[in-house]
């Protein structure tokens, strides 16, 4: 492993704890994942539970997901209108889904030592 200047050691690009934290070492992110262990949400549903997070940050981070392939955007079936129950809703995928035991890990560190 390299080492800053400073005697500090950083993290190679190929090591695979560095490239997870990069993945979800946001707060956001961690708990959008979180929200959606319950089950697939609409946007509203997210934003309603994410209070403090802005509109803006929200649909920023679910793109950023989506893109690394940890969520899906579930349309609602073609013909049908879109009602407030009927718009988007955002889903873990099988590789989201792999983030279970972090999330947990993080929530039993959170409620035994913080």
């Amino acid at each position: 492993m390299a080492h800053h200047l400073d005697g500090r050691r950083k993290s190679s690009p190929a090591c695979p704890v560095a490239r997870t934290a990069a993945l979800i070492g946001n707060e956001s992110v961690l708990l959008i994942v979180r929200d959606l262990f319950e089950g697939p949400r609409h946007f509203c549903e997210l934003e309603r539970s994410l209070r403090g997070m802005s509109t803006r940050t929200l649909a920023d981070k679910l793109k950023f997901l989506e893109r690394r392939g940890l969520v899906r955007r579930k349309l609602p079936r073609p013909g049908r209108r879109a009602t407030p129950h009927r718009h988007a809703a955002y889903a873990l995928t099988p590789k989201g889904r792999g983030l279970k035991k972090i999330v947990d890990a993080l929530s039993t560190f959170g409620k035994r030592y913080l």
